[in-house]
């Protein structure tokens, strides 16, 4: 009888777990990029050209960025691509995201938020200590335009010191060296959206 019983047993566990496997269907999301922990569907409809159309769109708040970015630097951020970023943390989980390139660079700007989406983050990887500085240093520019001559040294040291937890305003910023893959990881985030209203 135990013999039996636990030949069913056995039998149903497997049948529930072919079933399982079965039914799951992982095709239609794509990763996002090896460098987090991210998945979510590419909108590879949105390019540069059309980022200033659908002022009504979800995607508003990363276009401004881009937009105000490129006006601001001399190195545009190219090749975007719109997605929902998914994401175990509830404060990203559905944030509206935009990935491009400033040259070989590779950025991620995500605006995101618990309650609503009122947070900024831009992360990415870049090949040289000059690059990541002038990559935060003209996103500190479009995210805070109040930013005094001395504390835009500050910033420059702060950067050039490979340490985390830097602070100016609601902006919080650091580059640190990863020497696994012998370039640069940058981080910004902002808590106080102003440059989109």
């Amino acid at each position: 009888m135990k013999k039996t019983l636990c030949t069913v047993l056995a039998f149903l566990i497997c049948f529930t777990l072919i079933f399982t496997l079965l039914s799951c269907d992982n095709t239609d999301v794509p990763p996002i990029s090896s460098n987090d922990d991210t998945t979510g569907e590419l909108d590879n409809s949105n390019s540069n050209s059309n980022l200033n159309k659908d002022e009504d769109s979800p995607y508003k708040i990363v276009r401004k960025f881009v937009e105000n970015y490129n006006m601001k630097s001399s190195d545009d951020i190219e090749n975007t691509k719109e997605f929902i970023y998914e994401h175990r943390l509830n404060a990203f989980d559905g944030a509206y995201a935009i990935q491009g390139y400033i040259g070989e660079n590779f950025l991620t700007i995500i605006n995101y938020g618990v309650y609503s989406k009122d947070s900024i983050r831009i992360t990415g990887y870049v090949d040289s200590i000059e690059e990541a500085t002038e990559i935060i240093v003209n996103t500190i520019g479009v995210l805070d335009s109040t930013v005094t001559t001395e504390e835009w040294a500050e910033i420059q040291e702060e950067i050039a010191s490979d340490t985390t937890g830097n602070y100016i305003n609601d902006i919080s910023y650091y580059c640190i060296h990863n020497y696994r893959g012998n370039n640069f990881e940058i981080f910004i985030d902002c808590s106080n959206i102003d440059f989109a209203s």
